[in-house]
Order: C-alpha cells, then structure tokens, then sequence
C-alpha cells in the first residue's frame, strides 16, 4: 500500500467464500513475516492457516497448519483465532480457540510438525487447561 492507499491489491482470498485456491471462509489476524516478504492468515472458517506471498494474486497461498476438517487430532484445528511470529519469522504460535491451546508450527511447515505449548486438556482453569 503506497502512502494514500490507491495502491492496494489482494494478497490472500479474492476468489469468493470457499475452501478452493484463493478461497478464504472467514479470515481472522493477519501477521506479516518479519521481512514482509509473506503474510499469514487464520482462515478461521476453513479450521486453517495459510502463508501468502506479499506480492501474490490471492490464489498462490499454501496451508502451514490444519486441515481443514474441523478437529482437535493431529493436523487439525478448531477455529485459529491469533496468530504470532516468532522474532526470526522461523516459527508461528496459533491460538486455537476451540481446542483450548496453543500451538507452535515451523513457519514454513506443512501444519505435521505442530507441537502443543500450552492447554490442549479442554477447557477450564485446572493444569494444562485454558479457557476461551
């Protein structure tokens, strides 16, 4: 975006609501890599996480995390809410609300190397557990 925004263009989505190429159901925080060379999106309503290249056409994301079958097993997710960048760009944290966790995926994974870091044990206030 140029100075006066007449220069903005899609860089996710664009194609209409689905779950198809340059689809997003619901898209949720966006956070810029730290070179702003990409872009991740929590498509919530699509239960993934998608990384966009800063100067695709909305049709040249790829999935990082989730598989876009709402669930708590592995690959999967239940409504990514917030997303953070590790400082170095090498890592995102994914808040899957839900799923009452947090998860931490490798930055430029396929969402099979996601490790839970906190929660995950349903929700409530006891050891391991968030609330929404």
């Amino acid at each position: 975006v140029d100075g006066d925004g007449s220069a903005c263009s899609t860089v996710a989505g664009g194609h209409g609501q689905g779950s198809g190429e340059g689809q997003l159901s619901s898209p949720g925080i966006v956070v810029a890599a730290p070179d702003g060379s990409d872009f991740f999106v929590a498509d919530t309503g699509n239960f993934r996480v998608l990384r966009c290249p800063a100067n695709g056409d909305g049709s040249t994301c790829r999935t990082i995390a989730g598989n876009g079958s709402r669930g708590g097993g592995e690959g999967q997710l239940a409504y990514p809410w917030d997303l953070a960048l590790a400082p170095d760009g090498s890592e995102i944290f994914i808040a899957d609300q839900k799923n009452h966790r947090v998860l931490r995926c490798p930055a430029e994974g396929d969402g099979s190397a996601c490790s839970t870091l906190a929660g995950g044990h349903g929700p409530g206030e006891g050891e391991g557990q968030l609330n929404e």
